[in-house]
């Protein structure tokens, strides 16, 4: 998580909507969706669990293309390759792309965990943890 709190600290300009991004690979624009199959992509890709406690820059990279391939096959489009990936990364900027990349994904999380947290505030609660007694 330090290494996006590090980016989201450096450029806090929106280049993007609420909820996605987009990012042009073989000259087609790819709208970014965060899904939970993006997670999955990542565990496929490293073989390992996203850890945000302990991210790394190939780690970004490695959850960015996860979010561009959940992306792609959710829109049932042909999946890039990673080459693909790492040619449009340098046409829209290089680390600049990252930042945003981060930034978004640091938005769509905190909007992720709001809605949770809003969701667990408005849930009726039972006999039971209204009194803090069993019946």
């Amino acid at each position: 998580m330090y290494l996006f709190l590090l980016y989201y600290k450096i450029d806090k300009s929106k280049t993007y909507d609420d909820q996605t991004m987009t990012i042009t690979i073989n000259n087609e624009p790819i709208v970014l969706v965060y899904s939970f199959r993006s997670n999955i992509f990542f565990e496929q890709l490293t073989g390992k669990s996203l850890d945000f406690q302990n991210l790394k820059g190939d780690d970004i990279l490695n959850l960015f293309y996860s979010v561009v391939v959940a992306s792609m096959q959710k829109e049932r489009k042909e999946i890039c390759s990673f080459l693909d990936f790492l040619d449009a990364i340098d046409a829209e900027g290089g680390d600049e792309c990252l930042v945003k990349f981060a930034n978004w994904y640091v938005d769509v999380l905190k909007k992720q965990y709001e809605a949770l947290a809003d969701k667990e505030e408005k849930k009726p609660q039972s006999p039971q943890t209204q009194t803090g007694k069993k019946n």
